[in-house]
């Protein structure tokens, strides 16, 4: 096997290099590439311009598009702040409304369970003046079923009237002294009976007749289904019966118990 020598290397280079400079030039040594479509013969630094200005202006419209979506993802952010900015505000007052509300719903429960507490005692206070009034009123209609509700008196003779309703009488003009009593009855069903009467002179002396029940002057008898008034008068048609002067009563009885009571005068 040969080997190369150096001096071989450097001769070797030199002739190549000798062939390449004298060989001729033919035109079968030049291919001749066309230019892009997108380049100018006449100019061909503007193109060389162009494609540089093109990876710039890539980068520029990239980089607008970055400021771009930077600036939208500012405003974002500033919208989403100022939400919950205004979300918290809102809770806020919402939560110190509904807080506020609770405190004043407390305060009327409490209110309203006051007042039904002192509503059920006054309640509990009416029942019990309502069971003392029916056991007065029961033991009323026992012991007393008819209540004088009015007592009037009047100067008549035989019908006609001489003086009106009054407690005041001048003697000499008085023949009857008429008395006019209203009558109210406490039960359920028709009361009936006998209604005693007593005119009393100014020193305690009953005045009676042949006629009187014993220990009364007159009775009456009456039947009141609900209310009555019921009327007789005591006297002479020619005066004389109320020459003592002075304060009159006259009392009203039922089953032995006066019921009614009032006075006149005679001067």
């Amino acid at each position: 096997m040969n080997r190369i020598k150096p001096e071989d290397f450097d001769r070797n280079k030199h002739d190549i290099k000798s062939d390449i400079n004298t060989a001729p030039i033919t035109q079968t040594n030049v291919v001749w590439t066309p230019a892009p479509t997108n380049l100018s013969p006449s100019n061909p630094q503007s193109n060389t311009t162009q494609d540089i200005k093109s990876p710039l202006s890539s980068f520029q419209s990239a980089s607008s598009q970055t400021n771009k979506v930077g600036a939208g993802w500012k405003v974002s952010t500033f919208i989403f702040a100022l939400t919950a900015t205004i979300f918290g505000f809102g809770w806020q007052y919402h939560y110190r409304t509904a807080k506020s509300y609770l405190s004043y719903l407390n305060s009327v429960q409490t209110e309203l369970q006051q007042t039904s507490q002192n509503s059920q005692g006054k309640i509990k206070t009416l029942e019990s003046q309502l069971a003392d009034e029916k056991r007065k009123r029961k033991d009323l209609v026992e012991n007393v079923p008819l209540t004088i509700t009015e007592i009037k008196f009047r100067n008549e003779n035989s019908g006609t009237i001489i003086s009106g309703y009054q407690t005041e009488f001048y003697e000499p003009e008085i023949r009857y002294i008429w008395w006019y009593v209203t009558i109210q009855n406490n039960r359920d069903e028709t009361t009936s009976g006998d209604l005693y009467v007593k005119f009393i002179k100014p020193n305690g002396e009953l005045m009676s007749s042949s006629s009187s029940p014993t220990n009364y002057s007159m009775k009456e008898s009456i039947s009141v289904s609900n209310m009555s008034t019921v009327s007789r008068g005591w006297g002479y048609d020619t005066g004389g019966s109320y020459k003592v002067l002075g304060n009159y009563r006259v009392q009203f009885w039922w089953n032995g118990k006066i019921i009614g009571e009032k006075s006149f005068n005679v001067y």
